[in-house]
């Protein structure tokens, strides 16, 4: 009897101790408020067809503002964005190096990928908005750009995939995904398959891992880490894409890849985000109906910050 006893009290003790250990992590959008938001992305590709090397490199770098409005009765909320800065760096082959700042105006090089900065332009116009259901979960997504309609009917065709409505809003429901809405603790994981457009009828689909790793202090303020890394893709692309070159199969491998994400409770968002990986294998090309082996080695890296 005092055995059993003695077992009973130290299940109680112990017991606090495992609940207390669990965490439920939840997104909140607070009402009239403003954020700011600064993103960059490095992509460095190198195709290689009939033995020779096509290699590309793009170095992007964004300040995006964000506003809410008052919660409406049925619980919906409205977000508003603005693209306040972006700059770009693109590299061609020939090591054509293109720039973009929306900051001050940059002339044309009179080279054939001077369009790029008529994308620029247009790109850093963007204004969003986007509602929000009492859950915070995205019910529609809409874009609007100045001078868009103008562009180029080939750059156009290559980036409104990427554009498209219904897919930014099913991109932005896709972070409930990497957040599980039952209780975690340190040293969970779970697994995400997402798909990420690449432009002209590309996507990549992800495999994603998330670790929770426990709480860090950042400027004093307690945030949750979690540890990505991605572990498997296939890229596809759209049979009816209007590309020259077409990708009818792929055999990619994850070479390496390392992120982390930190959340913020309190504020109910992610206030810090990095993902790093590299991809190399195999691709079936057509070309104009004629099959083409060729070889991918795919680098990207992405940074996000809110304050």
């Amino acid at each position: 009897m005092i055995r059993h006893a003695r077992l009973a009290l130290l299940l109680l003790l112990v017991t606090p101790l495992a609940i207390s250990a669990q965490v439920t992590l939840k997104f909140q959008t607070p009402a009239e408020s403003t954020m700011q938001l600064m993103s960059s992305a490095h992509t460095i590709q190198v195709l290689t067809i009939a033995g020779m090397d096509i290699e590309n490199q793009t170095r992007q770098k964004a300040i995006l503002k964000e506003q809410t409005s008052t919660r409406a009765e049925d619980g919906t909320i409205l977000v508003t964005g603005s693209t306040e800065a972006m700059k770009a760096s693109l590299t061609f082959p020939g090591n054509i190096v293109i720039n973009f700042d929306s900051t001050r105006e940059i002339p044309p090089k009179g080279t054939q990928y001077d369009v790029m900065l008529d994308l620029y332009k247009v790109l850093a116009t963007a204004k969003t908005s986007r509602k929000l259901d009492k859950e915070n979960r995205c019910l529609s997504y809409s874009t609007k750009m100045e001078g868009f309609d103008k562009l180029d009917p080939a750059l156009k065709d290559s980036v409104k995939d990427q554009l498209d409505n219904d897919y930014l809003k099913d991109v932005e429901n896709e972070k409930f995904k990497a957040i599980p809405s039952t209780p975690i603790e340190e040293g969970d994981s779970w697994e995400v398959t997402s798909p990420m457009r690449l432009g002209g009828g590309q996507v990549l689909e992800m495999k994603r891992s998330f670790t929770y790793k426990g709480t860090t202090s950042v400027a004093g303020t307690e945030v949750h880490a979690i540890e990505i890394k991605v572990i498997a893709v296939k890229l596809t692309q759209d049979a009816n894409a209007e590309t020259p070159v077409k990708i009818t199969g792929s055999d990619l491998k994850v070479e390496s890849s390392s992120g982390k994400f930190l959340f913020d409770n309190k504020r109910g968002m992610v206030t810090q985000a990095e993902l790093k990986f590299r991809l190399v294998g195999s691709l079936k090309l057509d070309l104009n109906g004629m099959e083409l082996p060729g070889k991918l080695d795919l680098s990207i890296e992405t940074h996000e910050m809110v304050r």
